[in-house]
């Protein structure tokens, strides 16, 4: 058995599972009303960033991750696409732009900010990057009982086909701290031909919860105003049952 990663190591892997692009029927409208350059703030695999970029608008990739960074900048040169990726710390950024119009962070990845620190960090660095007026559009998974009320022991997550034809079946064991806000997470992979199992892998995570009042005074905390928050890129409203917190929040002049 191999020994456990963390989930953003294998992209190839984590291209197969988030093939879908539903963050796009918001940022799209609020990129043609703002304008570039787009700040795409743990952009991964270029999920986001490339149809940004295919859109027209100038965009720049942010990860920590160089194998993701490795994989988007591979797909941008198959498109066409020139697009600057810099593999940096979102609690440190220092990108060539200074006064962009929209940073982005999708896939919800504000919750891989796992203290009032690392979250501190991030919305310093964000608005050192964005101009006056300028919008950051992020989401993060909401916490409602669907997403902390996980069952015990290990839970289906997924069945996907890779590249190669392999069929990975994929598990999960959930653990929430509701003291820290953080829920910690073990994938398990188990890779073969869709009748033997010929190779299991396992990847690690953590996530932190942030509650819409708590989110609203943080924002505030760094001179951004939360202009609007949903339950989904889709627009639609926030409620008990959402799955997802999407905000949009305005820098201060």
């Amino acid at each position: 058995m191999a020994p456990e990663v963390n989930v953003y190591t294998d992209a190839e892997l984590y291209d197969a599972e988030n093939t879908t692009v539903d963050e796009l029927a918001m940022l799209l409208p609020l990129a043609e009303r703002m304008g570039g350059p787009i700040i795409d703030l743990a952009c991964g695999t270029g999920r986001t960033t490339l149809p940004l970029a295919e859109a027209g608008f100038e965009v720049i990739g942010v990860d920590l991750s160089e194998p993701m960074l490795a994989l988007a900048r591979e797909k941008a040169r198959d498109r066409g696409l020139r697009i600057a990726f810099h593999q940096q710390d979102c609690r440190h950024l220092d990108l060539p732009e200074t006064a962009s119009r929209m940073a982005t962070m999708t896939g919800n990845a504000f919750q891989e900010f796992l203290t009032n620190d690392d979250q501190d960090g991030l919305l310093r660095s964000v608005g050192r990057h964005l101009a006056p007026s300028g919008i950051f559009a992020f989401g993060t998974r909401f916490p409602s009982a669907a997403n902390l009320d996980r069952g015990e022991g290990e839970q289906p997550w997924s069945t996907i086909t890779d590249a190669a034809g392999r069929t990975i079946t994929v598990s999960v064991i959930w653990s929430y701290d509701p003291v820290t806000q953080v829920q910690d997470y073990l994938f398990i992979e188990r890779i073969g031909d869709g009748t033997h199992v010929t190779e299991e892998r396992r990847s690690f995570g953590r996530l932190r919860y942030t509650w819409p009042l708590e989110m609203e005074r943080l924002l505030a905390t760094h001179s951004f105003d939360l202009e609007r928050v949903h339950g989904g890129w889709d627009a639609s409203p926030l409620t008990a049952d959402s799955r997802e917190m999407v905000a949009v929040a305005r820098k201060r002049h």
